[in-house]
């Protein structure tokens, strides 16, 4: 569940009060491991915005393994509560800008209701709101995970986050013509260096055009591993001899997306309460 950012402190607090209160007694065999408990006490203790922070970090590290629907506590109270305070947890530790998005959101939702006026059906607007929160969840995810031990991991990775972006900027677009207002996610600020950059490497990755000559494209293997970058080789189609690469940091990748996405829900929201006010 995708909740306002201004209430994710309070219920990550309740959440996790209410796992201490429903945790399995010691004699039961069908227990979460006691180190996840700590750090449920750790959430419900933390005094302030720092403290809850770092606490969970600590909480989404160590319970991980024990939220999965294969453990024998997962259709348990406790196992529901402990998926609730992981999905919460995730969400509090989204940088402001992802942060913003899911604002947003929210407040186009409530303007919809308050205003009506849709373009289009509302649930067609229900799941372009749903689609931008899901893409800008994963996103963060790319953000937040650990260096990569192995290639494969990291094409798919990658790949993931790329796509993630494509569905966010469409979803976006999507928001933004049942407002009734047309928009291109890629006319936002760093909206078109991230277009092409997932153009050349998650959607067209065999070829495409580029400056107005036909180039092969392909991820650069030396590079799959790391993290931090995305690195893209091309070669020309009339001049396969002539080579070019191009290196994208996936920081300010995953800070252009977001800052796009925001920005044109922004905009539309924007009109959409001018033209009805």
């Amino acid at each position: 569940m995708v909740l306002h950012p201004d209430d994710l402190a309070d219920r990550s607090r309740a959440l996790a009060y209410s796992i201490l209160r429903c945790w399995p007694d010691a004699s039961e065999a069908e227990a979460p491991p006691h180190h996840v408990r700590d750090a449920a006490v750790g959430v419900r203790d933390a005094a302030d915005h720092d403290a809850l922070r770092e606490a969970l970090e600590q909480f989404i590290e160590v319970a991980a393994g024990a939220t999965g629907g294969e453990q024998p506590w997962a259709d348990t109270p406790v196992g529901a509560l402990l998926r609730g305070l992981y999905s919460a947890g995730k969400q509090y530790l989204h940088s402001a800008g992802g942060k913003e998005v899911i604002r947003l959101c929210n407040e186009i939702r409530a303007a919809v209701e308050t205003i009506g006026h849709l373009e289009r059906h509302p649930n067609e607007l229900m799941a372009a709101l749903m689609a931008v929160e899901d893409a800008v969840s994963a996103i963060e995810g790319y953000a937040a995970l650990r260096p990569f031990l192995h290639v494969d991991e990291a094409y798919l990775a990658k790949y993931g986050l790329l796509q993630a972006v494509q569905v966010g900027f469409d979803g976006a677009e999507g928001v933004a013509r049942t407002l009734g207002l047309t928009l291109r996610a890629d006319a936002m600020p760093g909206g078109k260096a991230v277009k092409i950059a997932r153009n050349i490497i998650a959607g067209h990755p065999l070829g495409g055009n580029m400056q107005g000559e036909s180039w092969h494209h392909f991820h650069d293997r030396a590079t799959a591993h790391d993290k931090a970058v995305i690195r893209v080789m091309s070669f020309s189609r009339p001049d396969p001899e002539r080579w070019t690469g191009q290196t994208l940091a996936t920081e300010g990748l995953v800070t252009d997306a977001v800052g796009a996405i925001a920005e044109l829900l922004r905009r539309a929201l924007d009109d959409y309460r001018g033209r009805h006010a």
